[in-house]
């Protein structure tokens, strides 16, 4: 399904259909279960496994438009002091939080579950506003920001680069995760 759809000039499509793929083969690379109700439609031209399932609201991609203040102050920040380390090209991942006086602060932790941890904490204190974090895939070449505040998706932010050339950056909307109970 991938082959034929860059074969037919629908990159976004293949790209779409070899990530899912990925996710059956390893669970670490699941992606939301809207994107398998969307293969399942393709796969199938009908619903089977996901027909009671209840999807995302949020389209594939949006816009900078989609973001809230709080996720832009964050992106900006961390896109910032990520592209000082673009020309190592070693692979990175970075955390920040937003505290309510509006002050971002990086997170010194040693993992995304540390990192998750402390962000609810602080967003169940009422301290933390909005997170964030960048990830460079090792070898380079794929910089993702996500960001988070209340009241907005979770925004993925990518940029694709390459020989010293940043693509526009693609904008995926997907439910909140810390701030999914609030408003």
């Amino acid at each position: 399904m991938s082959h034929e759809a860059y074969v037919s000039g629908d990159a976004k499509l293949g790209a779409h259909t070899l990530q899912e793929c990925e996710g059956l083969i390893w669970k670490g690379r699941q992606l939301p279960v809207k994107y398998a109700v969307d293969a399942e439609r393709r796969a199938f031209g009908d619903l089977l496994l996901f027909k009671d399932v209840v999807i995302s609201p949020y389209p594939y991609e949006g816009t900078e438009q989609d973001l809230g203040n709080v996720q832009r102050l964050l992106w900006k920040h961390a896109d910032r002091l990520s592209s000082a380390q673009l020309e190592e090209s070693a692979g990175f991942k970075t955390y920040w939080a937003m505290q309510n006086d509006g002050s971002i602060h990086e997170m010194k932790v040693k993992s995304g579950k540390e990192a998750k941890r402390q962000w609810e904490e602080g967003i169940a204190s009422g301290k933390v506003v909005g997170a964030a974090y960048a990830q460079l895939l090792v070898g380079g070449g794929l910089l993702i920001y996500h960001v988070e505040q209340a009241g907005k998706p979770l925004i993925a932010i990518m940029n694709l680069f390459r020989d010293g050339v940043r693509n526009p950056p693609r904008f995926h909307l997907n439910d909140p995760v810390l701030f999914k109970n609030i408003a």
